[in-house]
């Protein structure tokens, strides 16, 4: 079983929501990272510039195969959490939409694809762990 290099996870992209939520989380990460490289100093409040240019390496790169429709990708651990962060979001919009849409919209639809972008942070934890802690499966 190929389970990715030591610096990435295999993870399986199934629907065209889970990709489209990592693809914007994937953007969202790589302009967080770029925000901080303007606004903060290398060494400052334990930033590195290095690391930044890392993460935003990691999110282009991501974005890269998933853009090009692999169905498996490698996903890198050095943004697996920001990434999943991300993804909290985008559940958090879809549910509220559930809450705060109008008569017009089919509430199911939202609940679907909420639990999609769900199924995926859940994968996505999976497989980080199994990496992380491989004694533990």
């Amino acid at each position: 079983m190929n389970e990715g290099s030591p610096l990435t996870v295999k993870f399986a992209v199934g629907t065209t929501r889970q990709r489209e939520a990592l693809i914007e989380a994937c953007g969202s990460v790589g302009d967080h990272e770029r925000h901080d490289r303007e606004v903060s100093t290398d060494g400052e409040s334990g930033f590195s510039l290095e690391r930044c240019e890392e993460r935003i390496a990691a999110a282009d790169a991501l974005d890269g195969q998933l853009r090009d429709g692999c169905p498996m990708v490698d996903l890198p651990l050095s943004i697996a959490d920001a990434i999943g962060q991300e993804l909290a979001i985008v559940i958090g919009d879809e549910m509220a939409s559930v809450e705060g849409g109008s008569v017009d919209e089919p509430r199911g639809l939202h609940i679907k694809q909420g639990a999609e972008v769900m199924a995926t942070l859940v994968a996505l934890d999976a497989a980080v762990e199994l990496q992380v802690m491989p004694a533990a499966a």
